[in-house]
Order: structure tokens, then sequence, then C-alpha cells
């Protein structure tokens, strides 16, 4: 599932991030996260500790949050408080380009809203 629509080349984490890309793809996002009842955020943090995107995608008792810096690492953090002694699920990679970055949108997207398997797309950054 791609969440950013017309994408043929990946895009560097630079472009994405500091050239800001990724703005591009919010009218598109933010249409679709609010037709599925997601509250959405998004910030960028500057140069002191690398240059940084996060997005944060929420729904009732489930939580999703997306950070990827341009030295290529990725974080993605996700959380059901409806379970019983809440944790968050905590994965890591190192990537080259914005690929990764963007199917880790679209894992928390389907973890958030249930609307499909977060797995499936988090084994697609692992490989």
């Amino acid at each position: 599932m791609s969440l950013a629509l017309g994408r043929n080349k990946m895009e560097s984490l630079k472009e994405l991030i500091s050239e800001k890309k990724f703005e591009g793809y919010l009218p598109g996002l933010r249409s679709r996260f609010q037709a599925n009842d997601l509250t959405f955020e998004m910030s960028c943090s500057g140069p002191d500790g690398g240059s940084s995107l996060r997005t944060r995608l929420e729904k009732n008792n489930r939580i999703a949050e997306v950070c990827v810096w341009e030295s290529g690492h990725l974080n993605l953090e996700i959380g059901d408080s409806e379970k019983e002694g809440f944790e968050l699920e905590y994965f890591h990679w190192v990537i080259e380009d914005s690929k990764g970055f963007h199917d880790a949108l679209a894992a928390a997207f389907c973890f958030v809203s249930r609307k499909c398997d977060h797995l499936e797309l988090i084994q697609k950054i692992e490989k």
C-alpha cells in the first residue's frame, strides 16, 4: 500500500526532509487521514541533531509515530492502549532513500486505521 501517489523515483532523504519534498504529499495524506478519522501531526527538526521528519497518527487508543533522519535512521513506534500492559513496539532501520519512510508511514496508517496488515509492510522495510 502506498500513501504517496505518483512516485516513480524515490527521492533522497535530503530531498524529502531538508528540501521539503514531503510537504507536496501533505494535501493528499491529510485528506486520506481525515477520511479515516485519524489525527495527523507532522514536524521537521533542524540541523542541531540532524535534520529529521516526524509524523504521528492516532485514532481511538492506537498511536503510531514515524521518524526519519537524513542520516538514514528510521524509527517506527506503534502502540495500542486498549491492550493490557500497554507498551510501545519499536522498530529501527537504516535506509538509503525515502522508500523505507513511505513504507513505514503506510504501516503506521494500517496499524492505526486497522485497514490492513501493518506487519506485512514492516517486513517489506526489513528486506
